[in-house]
């Protein structure tokens, strides 16, 4: 139930930038150009894909519980800065570094069991057999 409730979360936070595309080139908001949204999405590729090789080898060292942990603790991190940057929208050279932090961590959210390290677990075997 507690990783139902926590996959549901991380979902709810992945279509959350995207969702916003609106608001963040909205001129009366954020005013991002087209060129800035699109950008504001490289730091989160770049962390998931690192975090995601790293996630096995992190598993082994912390175990994937903690893991797991670490990545909803990015996730938490993404959308506290995401509404951090609420309170500077207006001003685009402190909005945008804030939301390219943002989406790092959502990238590095990636660092939880399912991205690659989900497939050492036991449990993550005997699930798939079901």
């Amino acid at each position: 139930m507690v990783v139902n409730a926590a996959g549901l979360v991380h979902g709810i936070v992945l279509v959350t930038f995207p969702a916003l595309s609106t608001i963040f080139t909205s001129k009366h908001e954020y005013g991002l150009s087209s060129s800035q949204y699109g950008t504001m999405f490289l730091p989160q590729v770049v962390l998931a894909i690192a975090t995601s090789l790293l996630g096995a080898r992190l598993a082994r060292r912390i175990t994937i519980k903690r893991v797991y942990l670490l990545g909803l603790a990015c996730s938490t991190v993404s959308m506290v800065l995401l509404l951090a940057s609420t309170l500077v929208k207006t001003n685009q050279a402190a909005a945008y570094p804030l939301l390219l932090v943002a989406t790092a961590f959502l990238g590095a959210g990636k660092f939880r069991p399912g991205s690659g390290c989900m497939r050492r677990s036991p449990f993550a075997t005997a699930s798939a057999r079901r």
